[in-house]
């Protein structure tokens, strides 16, 4: 029997700014720049939506990166804000489940977004037709928030059929 219910207490924190590049590579202020969006921006919402989540229940879900947990060339910086968010959410994991708040972290690999387009990746890019579409991560999200209370998923990791192993 599969469990219908109101989804309406749930968040899902997609905060992102992706630049690929060396570690002198970018200004001062553009790394501030994705440091404050991936890690603060993912800090506040969560803060925000917290207390209406502890009389509630529901779910945080956490779009993050597969980078956060793997990082490749020209990523470190990039990863290191992506690493920031799975702790907090396997922090938020065991500080929120006796609250009824499920915490999950979704870590897509790369998507046919424009995502990171003049931050290191072109438009053009032809290994970008075997990349994940952004339906496939939405589906995962719906998939979790779907699941029967009595079960969390902490951690679903995507990569795409064509992708090699990152």
């Amino acid at each position: 029997m599969v469990e219908v219910r109101d989804l309406k207490g749930s968040v899902v924190v997609n905060a992102g700014i992706g630049l690929y590049g060396g570690i002198l590579d970018y200004s001062n202020e553009r790394l501030n720049e994705m440091m404050e969006t991936n890690l603060q921006g993912t800090i506040w919402t969560v803060r925000a939506a917290v207390p209406y989540l502890k009389k509630n229940g529901g779910d945080i879900i956490i779009v993050c990166s597969i980078s956060g947990y793997r990082s490749k060339k020209n990523q470190a910086v990039y990863a290191a804000t992506k690493h920031a968010q799975v702790g907090l959410a396997i922090g938020l994991d065991d500080e929120l489940r006796e609250d009824g708040i499920r915490v999950t972290v979704i870590a897509p690999a790369a998507t046919e977004t424009n995502f990171a387009v003049g931050g290191g990746r072109e438009l053009d890019d032809a290994v970008r037709s075997g990349y994940m579409q952004a339906g496939d991560v939405a589906s995962a999200i719906e998939t979790v928030l779907k699941q029967p209370r009595r079960l969390r998923t902490t951690l679903w990791q995507m990569i795409s059929m064509s992708q090699g192993i990152l």
